[in-house]
This record gives structure tokens, sequence and C-alpha cells, in this order.
């Protein structure tokens, strides 16, 4: 799924030539998935063998907790991306990095979990340059991510969505 999701429109793409320009930057994909299709379009280009040692896939994993805690930021695929996934980046204070690639739930989930921090339209460009950013300041992205860390306790921890439930059955 993580893969397809990557090659589904230009975020595998986008990604290559966001760690080309940022040769210091690694990628880690987390969730299963077989990452040959993502590793043969690698393969494709100049310079892939590069942009494919710098992206690691870690596999799936039902506690992935300590190695979303290893990631400075979540990048949030596009168009369609995970909701569990962003979910879980907030809950252990990572940034997450999310926008709006469309009205279907699948390509907003992300920003509509993130709230305020999500980039609101389609802007690929500004997703970069806001991914870039918070690398690039870790004070920001520590801020951010404390700030998202609080909107998911608040409104996605069990405990909460135990309680609307229970709400919703009284009011039924």
């Amino acid at each position: 799924l993580l893969v397809r999701r990557m090659l589904d429109g230009s975020f595998a793409r986008d990604l290559e030539r966001f760690l080309r320009a940022h040769p210091d930057i690694w990628w880690l994909g987390i969730g299963a998935c077989d990452p040959a299709p993502f590793h043969d379009y690698l393969d494709t280009l100049e310079g892939g063998a590069d942009i494919k040692r710098r992206c690691v896939f870690a596999g799936g994993s039902s506690a992935p907790w300590g190695m979303v805690r290893s990631c400075q930021v979540l990048l949030n695929e596009y168009p369609e991306g995970g909701g569990n996934s962003v979910i879980e980046a907030m809950g252990c204070g990572v940034p997450v990095v999310a926008m709006r690639a469309g009205a279907r739930h699948a390509e907003s989930i992300g920003a509509e979990l993130v709230g305020d921090d999500a980039i609101a339209t389609d802007d690929r460009e500004a997703y970069w340059r806001l991914a870039e950013r918070w690398l690039r300041n870790p004070d920001e992205a520590a801020a951010v991510g404390a700030r998202q860390r609080a909107r998911a306790l608040a409104n996605f921890d069990y405990s909460v969505i135990c309680e609307q439930y229970e709400r919703i059955a009284i009011e039924l």
C-alpha cells in the first residue's frame, strides 16, 4: 500500500528530487509493502542508486513508535496519504507535513488530522518547502511536534474516541 501511494501521482518523483537536492537527508518508509516498484523507478534515473541507498523501507510493524520517533518529520504521501501513520507520528511528537491534495477522504485525511499546520491546498512546492524548513530548523520542528502531539491527545486518543462513541450510543 505504501509504495502504491507513493507511485500514484508525483510523490515518488517529488521525493526523489527532494533527496537529490538534499544529499544529507534520508527517508524511512514504515509500512508493509514491496519496495521493488519504487526501486525499479529509481533504477531508471541517473544517480538513482544514491537515492535508493537513502530510501529505507522498514516494513510493517504493529508497534512502529520507535521507528517513528527516530524521524525528524513524517511526510504524509499524496495524493493519497495514510491516516493512522499521521496520528502515530503526532502522538510521538514528530511533526507531520501534510496537505489537502483533493476533496476525497484519502486525499485530505492527513490535512484534516494535522489541522492548522497542514498545507490547505494542493501546493506541492509549499509542501516540500515546509518539509525542508522543519528539517533545517529543529527548534521549530520540535514546537510543531509538541503542538501536534497535544492535538492528537486531545482529539484522537482512544480514550477520547471511546467517549465520543459512548455519547453517540447514548443519544441513539
